[in-house]
């Protein structure tokens, strides 16, 4: 084999690779990889009251990609291990910023089908599920927070399991 053959497979084959890196990996580092998305756990625990975050035993949780700011959304699944926590939390009004408006607990069938957690139902691990059907299921109660120009937050809380499911979407 002739060394200018040589070196065009050579230089075929790096720019395959690199097409290939581009094509299949840039998507990946910009839109999927973990680094790249909003903590979700993060905007819960600014959204929330303090007092009431420290109990919450974080299981699933998932933000937007980073270039989605505009519109950022996420999804955070866990318990709330501290009973106590838990029958003050259903007491109060766990939003520490309630100025486009919040609604007072109620089911989630309240809500409808505009609620940011809607989407988790069909993308997740079938524990993730089990733990938003507890927290939205039957006894579960839920508590929005609205904004004048996005979708807003959801909590939903299982006061006998203290499973929680909080979800947002569109929301700053």
């Amino acid at each position: 084999m002739r060394r200018s053959t040589r070196r065009k497979i050579i230089i075929i084959g790096v720019l395959l690779m690199t097409y290939s890196a581009i094509t299949y990996g840039l998507p990946y580092l910009l839109l999927d990889a973990p680094f790249a998305r909003v903590n979700a756990t993060e905007t819960l625990k600014e959204r929330f009251s303090r007092e009431y975050t420290q109990s919450l035993d974080v299981k699933y949780s998932k933000g937007s990609p980073q270039l989605s700011r505009e519109n950022p959304s996420g999804t955070v699944l866990g318990y709330v291990t501290d009973t106590k926590i838990r029958q003050k939390l259903l007491q109060a009004q766990p939003f520490a910023d309630c100025s486009g408006g919040c609604s007072s607990w109620q089911p989630y069938s309240e809500y409808g089908k505009t609620s940011p957690l809607l989407s988790i139902e069909q993308n997740s691990s079938p524990d993730s599920r089990n733990i938003l059907r507890t927290a939205t299921g039957e006894g579960g109660q839920c508590v929005a927070r609205y904004h004048p120009k996005s979708h807003g937050d959801i909590f939903c809380l299982s006061p006998s399991t203290g499973a929680f499911a909080y979800g947002y979407d569109g929301a700053s």
